[in-house]
């Protein structure tokens, strides 16, 4: 059986809903230019401490960062706050998430925005039609700059636009879910091309990358694989067949024995880098309560996680595998495979290496390392990427140019073509026009997306080649489907630029600095080189993040009294336990933080005279999580779902802070609402798992699925033994979804299952890669129930890897009921994007939960309040957001923040 490391797909995790980052101070926060006083220390005396908006600093907390700091491909909740300091968007949203916001006075791109909608004939329709189209025009304001000064333009939101619309963009956006016109011709590279077409490449290129790994597995292992001269052949023919019939034979070269090598060498970089990410991903207390490992020797967990040493067993009865467990009951593990010693000290990188040698012996092990680790599913998807890219590369020509250069939906217009009811004299402002086919209600949402700067992201030659087109209608500063220019804007990521309010910095108040070679060459100059090494060295250090306000910011927005500069200039991010939050905040530590909102927590805020506290209900809800990769039998899951007492949850929060949630909707939500001139009414599902602590309903449903019980234990219809491990993300169990999960626990165990309840705090990196068994984790609810992204089976997104759709995807037959039901709700989900009526969108989308619930890989547990605390005797109440609502935090408008000053 494999390892729960083994056969893993990366990426990452979007749609988190964590604290916004409350805070702490830095230790060293005298020493700098960014220094300055701490808080208050909880001194609450009677006089009146004042502060330098200046010179003082406000800082927040964070959990662990990912260190992904990269607009485009930012997926933790950590990582995506401090990318959204540094960024604005096209547009924005109300305090009720309804309506679009936009106007001078907002600190967004757009100075004016129009929807209009056409029915198949062009005649402008009020209801919209699905055989017509809707036209989004966004004017787009001349004043804004970027945090280095360089002028936010058109090519910078087309680039965006190119970037998230990409074929081998793997991102968290799903802007390319929305039907654009043109929008399957540009991806395709063929007029005319279908939906069905698209997925017909893609299916294309997957199966060219198993006969590529085919190849490499005979040629290092011929004696179980075959001989490699067929397989390369017959990659080779169809790889031929399909680039001579799709018009990119001229220049094409064949697969080859180098090539081969040259991918073994690539196999062996990416193991040794999965190594490195899984060791750091450890948690020896995982293991506590089974395993008779030393917590202090982190190489045990690894060893254990990548195979080099493993339970010991027998068969049983009916050949099923019973492990041996010593006099305490714990797993006894066989340490002679690989001759290790118990009692070794191993540094994490003599252990990394260790494993390597051990498992990459010889080229022979590359057949385990493709066929048993996650290394096979990152090397999978990257050869079909580099197919993909060679194919298009060959469709260009020798001249570099594309059969389809743009999407003919989106298009740079002047403002004085504006539908809206401004007019505007030509050459005053450009106007971003998208086209889509027929109506989208989420598709303003979509198009809210931040703005980055393309000559930072980008490289010289494309943002060269971009600025020379004027007309803007081939060269967007992107390269078409390309990985390799993926990986350039990844090198980004360590330090965000944006037209946000703040600005990345160091603690010595370094920024960076843009200075290119020429007006013409946006090549940066070695000072501007030095300048980006500076900040990235010192933008995250001693895991403290340092800002500085972003001077440029005022330029969003034409009413200084509504948009102006941030009126703090210093604020930093500090990682901070959950548990040291409140403790942090009495002793005057943290400016202001989200805590969790419970009783101890509540009282605490009572009982201390400088804490005041604002209660927000929250665009989100807790859920708990379990991976159909590690517990494929659909009627074990289900199982599970029956030991699972939302009620618990009720005992951490207190008073009406909380409430049981049953279906995968925040209550915040519209989907809940009545709409009594349609006849909908307001909707209050029912538990769609009967909690039963007993634990019969359990074993009825093991005994559905196949399961045997044996000797005490239940095994899978597979004859493996059925065994859990419940994920609590953070450093303790301080967490709403403990007592739920002790609960499970014990029924489990009752009936004869071991389930082991575990912490983690680097859950969320894991959950990033679909890492995770079964977890407590939490949503955020956009301004939109758009159930595309986290349930869509097409969804590019890296949440559908936590339920473990990658799986169920390679082998339909084996899930044939996850299949039949995700089937169906693919096209509920879809139908719910012809409506633009609330009301038979409601109507659906409460139709397509509950064959959500019936996958089971989702249980949604709680929804739950905020509770912002800030120090009153060092923040000035009245500049917090005023009417904080579930879409706006009481920092909605950062920049008017102050602390209380003399003034």
């Amino acid at each position: 059986m494999k390892s729960k490391w083994l056969r893993i797909a990366c990426l990452g995790l979007t749609a988190a809903m964590l604290p916004f980052a409350a805070a702490c101070t830095d230790p060293d926060s005298g020493s700098g230019n960014n220094g300055g006083n701490g808080g208050n220390g909880g001194n609450g005396g009677d006089s009146t401490t004042y502060y330098d908006n200046e010179q003082d600093v406000l800082v927040l907390s964070s959990g662990d960062f990912d260190g992904v700091f990269n607009p485009f491909f930012s997926t933790s909740a950590y990582d995506s706050t401090i990318v959204g300091q540094t960024q604005i968007s096209m547009l924005g949203s109300d305090d009720e998430g309804l309506n679009v916001t936009y106007g001078p006075d907002e600190p967004v791109v757009t100075l004016d925005y129009d929807e209009t909608m056409y029915d198949a004939n062009g005649n402008v329709t009020q209801a919209g039609s699905a055989s017509g189209t809707t036209v989004y025009q966004m004017v787009i304001k001349n004043d804004i700059l970027f945090s280095d000064g360089v002028p936010l333009t058109a090519h910078d939101v087309l680039f965006n636009l190119y970037v998230y619309l990409d074929p081998n963009y793997t991102g968290s956006s799903t802007l390319y879910s929305t039907d654009i016109v043109g929008l399957a011709d540009y991806q395709a590279q063929r007029v005319g091309a279908s939906d069905n077409y698209l997925e017909s490449i893609n299916r294309t290129f997957e199966n060219f990358a198993t006969m590529r790994t085919n190849v490499i597995l005979a040629y290092v292992d011929s004696a179980n694989y075959g001989n490699y001269e067929s397989f390369l052949k017959t990659y080779n023919n169809s790889r031929r067949t399909y680039f001579t019939e799709n018009g990119a034979s001229d220049g094409y070269e064949d697969y080859t024995v180098e090539d081969i090598q040259a991918d073994i060498t690539a196999i062996g970089e990416q193991f040794e880098a999965d190594l490195l990410s899984t060791y750091n991903g450890i948690d020896m207390t995982t293991y506590e309560n089974e395993y008779s490992f030393d917590s202090s020797k982190v190489w045990q967990g690894f060893f254990y996680e990548i195979g080099l040493v493993s339970r010991v067993s027998h068969q049983g009865a009916n050949g099923l595998i019973i492990y041996d467990t010593d006099e305490n009951g714990k797993f006894i593990i066989d340490w002679e495979k690989y001759d290790i010693d118990f009692n070794a000290e191993y540094t994490r990188d003599e252990a990394i290496q260790f494993a390597y040698d051990a498992l990459y012996a010889n080229q022979r092990s590359i057949a385990t390392i493709l066929t048993g680790f996650t290394t096979g599913d990152t090397m999978l998807t990257n050869f079909a990427a580099e197919d993909r890219e060679y194919f298009y590369d060959l469709v260009q020509g020798e001249d570099g140019t594309l059969t389809v250069p743009s999407i003919s939906g989106i298009k740079i217009k002047d403002a004085s073509e504006f539908n809206g009811d401004t007019t505007y004299t030509a050459g005053e402002y450009e106007m971003l026009e998208i086209t889509i086919n027929g109506v989208d209600p989420r598709a303003k949402w979509n198009f809210a997306f931040t703005v980055a700067p393309m000559h930072y992201y980008s490289t010289p030659e494309l943002v060269n080649e971009a600025m020379a087109d004027t007309d803007y209608s081939e060269s967007f500063g992107v390269d078409f489907n390309s990985l390799s220019f993926m990986n350039e804007i990844r090198r980004r990521n360590s330090v965000p630029v944006g037209a946000g309010v703040y600005q990345a910095s160091t603690r010595y108040d370094q920024t960076f600095v843009w200075e290119q070679v020429s007006e013409t060459d946006y090549t940066q100059t070695q000072a501007s080189a030095e300048s980006w090494n500076t900040v990235s060295d010192g933008f995250l250090n001693n895991n403290i993040i340092y800002f500085i306000r972003n001077d440029n910011f005022a330029t969003t927005g034409g009413n200084i009294e509504e948009v102006h500069n941030a009126t703090i200039k210093h604020i930093q991010y500090k990682v901070t336990g959950t548990a040291q939050v409140m403790t942090a905040l009495q002793g005057g530590d943290l400016d202001i933080a989200d805590p969790s909102a419970t009783t101890d927590n509540t009282n605490a805020v009572t009982e201390t005279p400088y804490l005041s506290q604002v209660t927000v209900q929250t665009a989100g809800y807790g859920y708990i999580g379990i991976n159909a990769k590690f517990i494929p039998n659909i009627w074990v899951r289900r199982a599970i779902m029956t030991t699972f007492d939302p009620e618990l949850v009720q005992a951490y929060y207190p008073n009406s802070l909380s409430e049981p949630v049953y279906r995968p909707y925040s209550i915040t939500s519209w989907v809940y609402d009545a709409f009594p001139n349609d006849g909908v009414e307001e909707w209050n599902p029912e538990p769609y798992y009967e909690y039963d602590p007993s634990g019969e309903l359990a074993r009825e449903y093991l005994l559905e699925g196949g399961c045997t019980y044996q000797n005490g234990r239940w095994y899978d219809k597979d004859g493996t033994l059925i065994e859990l491990t419940f994920t609590i993300a953070g450093e303790t169990r301080d967490h709403p979804a403990t007592n739920t999960f002790l609960e499970a626990q014990r029924i489990l165990e009752s009936i004869g299952i071991s389930a082991n309840v575990v912490t983690n705090a680097r859950a969320l990196y894991l959950l990033a890669s679909g890492g995770l068994e079964i977890w407590a984790a939490a949503w955020s609810s956009s301004v939109d129930p758009d159930l595309y992204q986290v349930y869509h089976s097409e969804s590019q997104a890296t949440s559908v890897l936590n339920w473990g759709y990658d799986a169920i995807l390679d082998d339909a037959s084996y899930y044939s009921e996850e299949t039949r039901i995700m089937r169906t709700l693919d096209s509920l989900i879809e139908e719910g994007r012809e409506y633009l009526d609330q009301a038979n969108r409601a109507m659906v989308y409460r139709e397509a939960s509950d064959y959500i619930m019936d996958l089971a890989v989702e249980f949604p547990l709680y929804q739950r309040s905020d509770m912002y605390v800030y120090n009153n005797t060092k923040i000035d109440g009245t500049t917090l957001y005023s009417d904080p609502s579930p879409y706006m935090s009481p920092l909605a408008e950062i920049w008017k923040v102050s602390f209380i000053t003399a003034d």
